[in-house]
């Protein structure tokens, strides 16, 4: 024993003869639906080889058939002579706005053949917030023209396919706007820009026995606080038989919920 070490017997055999304790060093982390990916590091108190297993739950959905937050990681790790693995978990981009979500991971006891114990905290939260701003919900109206009364939507602020920033739209059902959509945005610190983003849907099957081709152009974002305002123009092919497209404008109004 080193000279002035103080440690019982039993102290250093569990210090160093004992079994590796596993544990999240980082408890809980935050991320933004359609991110890439989540990594939770994992730590040892001793050089470990052998396989890590864990589990999974919380209120987040495993995707299956096109719908859930996350790809369900195969539920173990493999360690090789270290003191630290990292569990990686792909997310999932959403369609819709939806409430929060949280995903719990857990790291499982080993075998009856015990290579590593866990300590307390053994169980990490990820948090996977719909946007980084905040939702917000609102209604779109058209103010002249065509009338279908004001619609209700919801927007969320989410990353997209590369550094692309995206707003995801919910809306009551409607046959020119969907169930849902997204555009392409502009986003900073100082909040978003809807300006130049456009969104086009092609609907067969109408009433009047031919295709429409239906457009939605954005205006710019005028905010006062946490209520946000933005025009809209909208075009409408094959509404008429003279093959002019029909036009109207409108406004989208937000409100910022957090």
């Amino acid at each position: 024993m080193p000279f002035g070490d103080t440690r019982t017997w039993l102290q250093i055999y569990k210090a160093e003869a004992g079994l590796p304790l596993a544990y999240f060093p980082v408890s809980s982390t935050t991320v933004v639906a359609g991110a890439t990916n989540v990594t939770l590091q994992i730590a040892f108190t001793k050089p470990f080889s052998g396989t890590l297993n864990y589990r999974l739950g919380g209120t987040a959905i495993p995707y299956n058939g096109g719908i859930g937050d996350y790809v369900m990681p195969p539920g173990s790790v493999s360690v090789a002579n270290s003191t630290t693995a990292t569990i990686t978990i792909n997310l999932t981009p959403s369609p819709a706005v939806e409430i929060n979500r949280t995903l719990l991971v857990a790291l499982s006891a080993s075998s009856s053949n015990a290579v590593y114990t866990i300590s307390t905290n053994s169980v990490a939260a990820v948090r996977i917030l719909q946007s980084s701003q905040g939702i917000f919900v609102g209604d779109l109206t058209i103010t002249n023209g065509l009338h279908f009364g004001a619609q209700s939507v919801k927007m969320a602020i989410r990353p997209g396919p590369g550094n692309t920033t995206m707003a995801f739209f919910d809306f009551a059902s409607n046959p020119l706007l969907g169930n849902s959509f997204s555009v392409p945005i502009t986003a900073g610190t100082n909040g978003f820009q809807l300006s130049g983003a456009s969104y086009t849907n092609q609907i067969s099957n109408t009433p009047w026995g031919r295709s429409l081709s239906f457009n939605l152009s954005f205006g710019a974002t005028r905010a006062n606080q946490t209520v946000f305002t933005t025009p809209f123009a909208l075009s409408i092919a094959g509404l008429t038989g003279s093959g002019l497209p029909y036009v109207g404008y409108g406004n989208l109004n937000l409100s910022q919920m957090h």
